[in-house]
């Protein structure tokens, strides 16, 4: 299982550096950046740059409360992180995972993760109770509407900068987010990242050579280096 990466916004270089060691100080979670610029930090979010935010609420160009409900949107987590009190309501309106009081403890950030982590762990639970185990709720960007795609008919996911191209046989759905807010969403045993901007469906594949692979509708995908080994052993633990 991949490091979550954490995305750290505050206006205040103290309140950053103390949040970059405590992600440090764990292995289980990587700093994917830390700006002191909101407007900054909200794009390379968009840009599927990091798994979950922990951003401060008052700061001059953007407030942390409208950052955290544009990562709804892109079901991102966040996590709130200010020296006061009273904006903890606001932060439940949001459905912020969690709030940290200034100045923030290690055992504080921890608690924090835990909760994003049981979140997103109810977030891959089958719906069984539904009715709908088995099927993926998107917001299509093209259509400006919500579509209901059955999971073993995706091929593969794409992204492609603020957008995640979703490919089956009969069209291909373009999300507003990042590939990693789907693979979150997806059954681990199904999808497999082969390269920096795609996940596949290992069911769907024909073959695999040394740097790239071709789907079972014969479109050809590529390998990178560093995921060729892990999908290998995928291949010699179902093969005859």
């Amino acid at each position: 299982m991949e490091n979550l990466r954490i995305a750290l916004i505050d206006d205040e270089l103290e309140g950053l550096n103390t949040l970059k060691k405590f992600v440090e100080r764990s292995k289980y979670y990587e700093l994917a950046f830390m700006t002191t610029d909101p407007v900054e930090g909200r794009r390379r979010l968009e840009n599927g740059e990091a798994d979950v935010l922990i951003t401060d609420i008052l700061m001059d160009q953007m407030d942390g409360i409208h950052l955290a409900s544009v990562m709804q949107k892109l079901n991102i987590p966040v996590i709130l992180y200010s020296a006061y009190y009273s904006y903890a309501h606001d932060g439940f309106k949001v459905n912020a995972v969690d709030y940290i009081i200034k100045p923030a403890t290690y055992p504080e950030f921890i608690t924090a993760m835990e909760k994003v982590n049981e979140r997103k762990s109810h977030a891959k639970e089958p719906l069984k109770e539904t009715g709908l185990e088995g099927m993926l709720a998107i917001f299509e960007h093209g259509d400006s509407a919500w579509v209901m795609v059955t999971i073993a008919d995706i091929h593969y996911i794409k992204q492609d900068k603020n957008y995640s191209e979703i490919h089956t046989p009969k069209r291909k759905y373009l999300v507003l987010g990042s590939m990693i807010s789907l693979m979150n969403r997806l059954p681990d045993k199904l999808f497999q990242k082969i390269q920096r901007s795609y996940l596949v469906n290992i069911q769907k594949i024909s073959y695999v050579k040394s740097d790239h692979l071709v789907l079972v509708t014969d479109e050809k995908l590529p390998v990178g280096r560093v995921y060729r080994e892990e999908l290998t052993a995928i291949f010699k633990r179902i093969s005859l």
